[in-house]
């Protein structure tokens, strides 16, 4: 059972990345990567390092980076699966501040790839949904999968949806 600790880490990665403490948030994303991993390469491993790239592609789109960050939004969908992701899915930031700059075709494929690791039937319901809006030109409304794996204890205040 991983120690509260590790639990720390994805509000530790929020608030580094929310306050541009840019080597802070490196430091922070390979600790809790590297102790996600000693409790085996399961669950809190794969989450840590889904949000790495989630973080690497934010920092990419907050330098004008668009490269980048598209290149880590479809790392983020190449992890392996797990109970966590696979229940509750992908993060989204990363995905909705690049569809603000019209870059749809890359977010499809991020939700096509998130299919290797993101059962039913949460799936179908919010991947089709937010398919079906990406493909009318809508930006979809992806509610709390906006600021998944990112901490959802006192002191967190979801407001990074645009830089």
């Amino acid at each position: 059972m991983p120690s509260t600790e590790l639990n720390e880490y994805p509000l530790l990665a929020y608030k580094a990345y929310k306050h541009k403490k840019l080597a802070a948030l490196d430091g922070i994303l390979t600790v809790w990567e590297d102790a996600s991993a000693r409790f085996g390469r399961g669950q809190f491993y794969t989450f840590a390092l889904h949000m790495r790239h989630i973080y690497f592609g934010l920092m990419a789109l907050d330098n004008n980076d668009v490269p980048t960050a598209k290149m880590e939004l479809i790392k983020a969908s190449k992890i392996p699966g797990s109970l966590i992701m696979g229940s509750f899915g992908p993060n989204m930031l990363l995905a909705h501040r690049l569809l603000q700059r019209g870059e749809k075709k890359i977010v499809l494929k991020f939700l096509k790839n998130c299919r290797s690791f993101w059962h039913l039937p949460s799936r179908i319901y919010f991947a089709r949904t937010w398919r079906s809006a990406i493909l009318r030109g809508e930006t979809p409304d992806f509610g709390e999968h906006l600021y998944m794996y990112m901490g959802w204890e006192k002191g967190f205040e979801p407001d990074l949806l645009s830089a």
